[in-house]
Parts: C-alpha cells; sequence; structure tokens
C-alpha cells in the first residue's frame, strides 16, 4: 500500500537520522554516485521516504532528486504546483526560500507537511541542522509546495523498497550546494552537466563524465553568454542556478 500515511510513517523512521554519511545518504549515492554519501541531503530524504513508502511516482515522478529546484519545477510542469502556504496540508511537499522571495529558482530546502494548525506548518525534513528532525515552520520562509497525487485509500501502488542498490533509472541530481565541478572531476553529476550543456547550447560535448577541456570551454563560454558569471570554467552554485533557468526555457 501506499498513500500519505505511508509516506509520514516512513519519514518519522528516519527521526534522529545525523551526520553525513548515513542511512539515506548511502543509498543514494550507491544509485546515483559517490559525491553523494556527503552532500546535502534534504532532497535525498524526501526520494528515500517516497520509495520506501511506494509513493516514488506520486512524490517523485518516479525519478530520483537531490536538488530542490529541479523537484518543483516538475511539480509546477504538471501542474501540482501551488505557491505560498494557501491549501497546504498533511503530505504536501514544501519547499523553503529564506530570502523569503518565493521564486522556484531560489529555493534552498524542502520538507515533508505533516499536519497544520494556527498558521503553523510543521514537517519532518532531513539535513536540518544536518539531522532529521520535525519543524514548524511559517509562511515567511515557504516559498510553495508540491501536491502529489497519491493513491487514495485502497488504491495498490507498485512497491519500490530502498534497499536494491544499482544506478537509477531516472535522476534529477544536481551539484549546487555540492563540492565545485572542475577539470578533473569526473562521474555522474558531469555526465548530467554535459548533457545539460548540450541541450542549452548545443555544445556537442561527449557524455563521458570527463570534466576535461572541451567541458571546460563550454562551462567558460555558457558563462559569458549568461552574463554575471566569472568566465572560470568551474561549476559552482551560481553558475548552476543560471544554467537551470537556461534549461527550463529550451524545454
Amino acid at each position: 500500500m501506499a498513500g500519505v500515511e505511508e509516506m509520514v510513517r516512513a519519514a518519522e523512521r528516519s527521526l534522529g537520522l545525523q551526520g553525513r554519511p548515513n542511512a539515506i545518504t548511502r543509498w543514494y549515492a550507491e544509485r546515483n554516485g559517490p559525491v553523494f554519501a556527503t552532500a546535502p541531503w534534504c532532497n535525498q530524504s524526501i526520494t528515500y521516504w517516497a520509495r520506501s513508502s511506494g509513493n516514488d511516482v506520486a512524490v517523485c515522478f518516479g525519478r530520483d532528486y537531490a536538488f530542490t529546484v529541479w523537484h518543483a519545477e516538475r511539480f509546477r510542469t504538471e501542474g501540482q504546483w501551488h505557491v505560498d502556504v494557501a491549501g497546504i496540508r498533511r503530505g504536501d511537499i514544501v519547499f523553503f526560500d529564506w530570502d523569503e522571495t518565493n521564486r522556484i529558482g531560489a529555493i534552498d530546502h524542502i520538507g515533508l507537511v505533516t499536519g497544520v494548525r494556527d498558521g503553523v506548518v510543521y514537517t519532518i525534513e532531513g539535513n536540518t541542522s544536518d539531522a532529521c528532525r520535525r519543524r514548524a515552520r511559517y509562511a515567511s520562509t515557504i516559498a510553495g509546495y508540491g501536491r502529489p497525487d497519491y493513491p487514495a485509500p485502497g488504491r495498490l501502488s507498485a512497491p519500490a523498497g530502498p534497499s536494491t542498490p544499482g544506478a537509477a533509472t531516472g535522476s534529477d541530481a544536481a551539484p549546487p550546494g555540492l563540492p565545485v565541478l572542475r577539470r578533473g572531476a569526473a562521474g555522474v553529476l558531469v555526465r548530467q552537466l554535459q548533457r545539460c550543456l548540450n541541450k542549452v547550447q548545443r555544445a556537442r560535448l561527449a557524455v563521458d563524465g570527463d570534466f576535461g577541456p572541451m567541458t571546460t570551454a563550454a562551462v567558460k563560454t555558457f558563462q559569458l553568454r549568461a552574463g554575471g558569471l566569472e568566465p572560470d570554467g568551474e561549476y559552482g552554485p551560481k553558475t548552476a542556478g543560471k544554467l537551470t533557468v537556461a534549461r527550463r526555457r529550451v524545454r
């Protein structure tokens, strides 16, 4: 069975988890690459809870998410995105912007709503002070929320146990908040960057996971065209933010 209560129970089982690597980041790293074992893990947690409760299609659209902006964008694409907190309820996936802009591109953090009372949104969040904890949040820092299409009570959903290792069939994991990617880096994050550059600016890079001279040159070209970035050929959070916006425009 899957549904709201199964999702909440999955999250409750992680309460008290702290530090990294931990059970969630190790699981995510087995599927998406070793860099995620010590990476920020708030959205990794949502992915883990969704898969362990059979809600991966409803919550994550059958993909693995580590980057909150892309997850929120997918909710918006599917018509399941709601700005601010009007109508928010148990089981919703809530997104936070600490600068209080309510822009998807500025989202910093994510959590699972467990209840709402007197204007306070109660959540369970991974990677809050590097732990899984219950929190009480207010509208000022909430950019919006996604409303998963949970199975109705009594409706079966295919199980998706998180203990099965192996590469994810579809992953939207991005490096903002992770170590800066630069020449000499390798792995799944570099492949994702290469695919994105090929889509945004037709860079014609080999998607080989090797951050070599061609990838460095393509990043520099993007930085120059995007404006407001130092053309150093390194892929950090500022460049990632600009690339996310550019990627959305060419969908």
